[in-house]
């Protein structure tokens, strides 16, 4: 939903990509599996992944040194939001459209657009 998101406000503002802060094996959602899953609902900007091959370390130092670390240390920021015990680490399209057929997915993407706000950081 996230990207679905994101790639809309992306053309409405005329942005050509998605700046993320995945790193491969940093969380349970950044599995290259998963990554591969989530960008197949973005057709219309590319995705980047600056941060992709770094440490936790590394990107805390990087963090620390732009401004952004005290903002991404705030409770509720780095999580996605849906606390689960057991996270999957292997997502398939296939499964995951199945899912999204009992969800109004072109509701939830225009409330959330309607919702939006720009801040200035």
């Amino acid at each position: 939903m996230m990207f679905r998101v994101a790639e809309q406000i992306a053309i409405k503002e005329n942005c050509q990509a998605i700046v993320t802060g995945d790193a491969i094996g940093q969380k349970a959602s950044q599995t290259v599996q998963n990554i591969v899953a989530a960008d197949c609902v973005v057709s219309q900007v590319q995705v980047l992944r600056p941060l992709v091959g770094m440490n936790k370390l590394q990107i805390e130092r990087y963090a620390k040194r732009i401004g952004t670390y005290e903002i991404s240390i705030r409770p509720g920021v780095a999580s996605c939001g849906v606390p689960t015990n057991n996270p999957s680490t292997s997502a398939k399209r296939d499964r995951l459209n199945e899912i999204e057929k009992a969800l109004e997915v072109q509701d939830m993407v225009r409330r959330a657009i309607e919702n939006a706000r720009i801040l200035t950081v």
